[in-house]
């Protein structure tokens, strides 16, 4: 939607058939573009929290500050969230998650990150086909509530996908991290980036 504040940025223009929401530094906000291509001044990260699919049995919860939307996930159980997208070229990504704790001011916040592909003709189901194995990221949440921090996951396990593929993703708040920070942690954003 034209306009509409996605994760403290508007959107500049909106995508149309087949372009993906990417963040354009030199427009200062999302526009419709080719995903990971970089062109034109263009930073080609991917939104993954423009449309979150919130997982049936186990999902985090939406909050709102000054019109803002972040997603709340617990610390007790590992909340998770979906996504679909036609993976973009590049030779290596990362994934950059931006996120502040609501009472916690000491430990680790840990995220976890899995997908599968699919190639375009191939005889695989997104209804049968299991995830590649999970990418983790941890890092230490800041001394002060409310305040963001960013992790950063290396992505090593993308089960092959290269440019064109279609692509199921789930992202999840990894409990089992050591020193699990308490609290619920909010997510303000994450982005996929082609590093290169």
């Amino acid at each position: 939607v034209l306009g509409y504040n996605y994760i403290n940025a508007p959107v500049i223009t909106p995508p149309t058939d087949g372009q993906a929401l990417i963040f354009s530094t030199a427009s200062g906000g999302y526009i419709g573009g080719s995903a990971g291509t970089g062109s034109g001044g263009v930073s080609a990260t991917i939104d993954l929290l423009s449309n979150p699919i919130l997982d049936i049995t186990n999902p985090p919860s939406f909050v709102f500050y000054n019109g803002v939307r972040a997603l709340s996930f617990s610390s007790s159980t590992s909340q998770l969230f979906y996504g679909v997208m036609e993976w973009p070229s590049g030779s290596s990504f990362s994934i950059n998650l931006h996120s502040s704790m609501l009472t916690a001011t000491s430990g680790t916040l840990g995220w976890g990150f899995q997908m599968m592909k699919i190639t375009p003709g191939a005889a695989f189901s997104f209804k049968t086909d299991d995830y590649a194995t999970e990418n983790l990221g941890s890092g230490t949440v800041s001394g002060t509530i409310n305040r963001p921090t960013k992790i950063t996951i290396g992505l090593t396990n993308i089960d092959g996908a290269v440019a064109g593929d279609l692509v199921r993703w789930k992202l999840r708040r990894n409990t089992s991290v050591g020193s699990n920070a308490s609290g619920n942690a909010e997510l303000w954003a994450a982005q996929l980036i082609p590093v290169a």
